[in-house]
């Protein structure tokens, strides 16, 4: 591991990154975690439905009873769930993220990348949501991947194997921004409309879709990056004049600086 670290940085020193900031890495803890909450959730669908089955008289489980249910499932189940979980560890173990104030090396699987915060042309924020029903109690689970595009056209997907993913992805969104914010700034300044996504924003206002909002009439620009929602507000108007997710408009820290003298965001 050492002498990962020294390739890592004289390969961060040869791309000129700057000194280190951190290191981000899968977590063994988040995956127990995830397969502790799928295996109780499996259990607490399978368990009933056995127990019916080998309480009834001429069922084809009559040596079982409810009570044994349990532990049989977990005798069965608890050695499948953690064998996964060390495969799934083993595969991840060379996945790192290194931090630099100029740029991050990335060390996957099979490819070592150095992408530099000036390289950057887009980041894409994307959440997906799923939800589970559950003795009448309906929760919804947010999964967020963040999706890098350099200006030569290479991309870069990072997951939420890494265990601090959001911590990681708000930090390349802050550095690129400030490489991206001023020619955003200078064009918006000159009337230009400047595209993120298929949103557009001027200095009249915003365009969606063939939609057309001006500041004036805008009521509310709330961006919500928990569950991946943009949500934007006219006066005089009910319901939202438009919905849109997050994972269709890139590099959200440079839309908030250009729109922030217009709206509160």
């Amino acid at each position: 591991m050492q002498q990962q670290m020294i390739e890592i940085q004289q390969l961060a020193a040869s791309y000129d990154l700057g000194a280190f900031r951190a290191e981000y890495k899968p977590s063994t803890i988040l995956k127990m975690v995830v397969f502790s909450i799928a295996l109780f959730f499996i259990l607490g669908i399978i368990t009933p439905v056995i127990g019916i089955f080998s309480d009834v008289p001429g069922r084809a489980f009559p040596v079982f009873s409810s009570f044994l249910v349990l532990p049989l499932l977990l005798f069965l189940i608890v050695p499948i769930v953690f064998i996964g979980l060390l495969i799934a560890t083993f595969r991840n173990r060379k996945l790192r993220v290194f931090v630099h104030e100029q740029g991050l090396v990335y060390l996957g699987k099979h490819e070592t990348r150095v992408i530099r915060w000036d390289q950057i042309a887009f980041v894409w924020h994307q959440v997906t949501a799923s939800t589970t029903s559950s003795n009448g109690t309906t929760s919804t689970t947010y999964h967020h991947k963040y999706m890098l595009q350099c200006q030569d056209g290479s991309t870069l997907e990072l997951k939420e194997t890494f265990s601090k993913l959001k911590e990681l992805g708000k930090t390349i969104e802050w550095e690129s921004a400030r490489y991206q914010i001023p020619a955003a700034q200078n064009a918006f300044n000159a009337g230009q409309p400047v595209a993120f996504g298929e949103l557009y924003v001027d200095q009249q206002g915003i365009a969606w879709q063939g939609n057309r909002l001006f500041w004036p009439e805008v009521k509310g620009f709330e961006i919500n990056e928990r569950i991946g929602s943009i949500s934007i507000r006219k006066h005089g108007k009910w319901f939202r004049w438009a919905g849109i997710a997050t994972g269709r408009v890139p590099n959200i820290e440079v839309l908030k600086a250009v729109i922030r003298p217009y709206v509160q965001v």
